[in-house]
């Protein structure tokens, strides 16, 4: 008798793509075996585009999930933005993932796949 395939976790551990990856359990971003140093709000930041993805984040919804107890503007969210593009670009590899970070509430994010958990058809 055949046994069930264990269940998917509740939320990925883990996030890959191309030479990206986040590790949400540990809070470490790497890219191509390099960490890349962000904050925790940079961290946050990266972490809703990443779970949204591949779609449109508004400023609204942005300002709900990552600043959620503080009132931001748009100003705060791009300069946010500007910082995480900047850690990504700064480690090399692929220039079109820091690119698509440019104007996350206008252009959308390439599909990050959740380590450990089938890949999406």
């Amino acid at each position: 008798m055949e046994s069930a395939p264990p269940p998917l976790p509740v939320a990925p551990t883990a996030y890959r793509v191309a030479d990206l990856r986040i590790d949400v359990t540990h809070r470490r971003v790497t890219r191509a075996g390099t960490e890349i140093t962000l904050s925790d709000l940079s961290f946050d930041l990266l972490l809703e585009l990443t779970r949204a993805a591949p779609n449109v984040v508004s400023f609204e919804q942005l300002m709900q999930r990552v600043w959620p107890r503080l009132v931001v503007g748009p100003e705060t969210i791009s300069q946010r933005v500007k910082v995480v593009r900047e850690a990504l670009a700064s480690c090399g590899g692929s220039v079109a993932l820091a690119e698509e970070l440019k104007h996350p509430a206008s252009s959308h994010m390439p599909v990050f796949e959740p380590e450990g958990w089938p890949r999406r058809a």
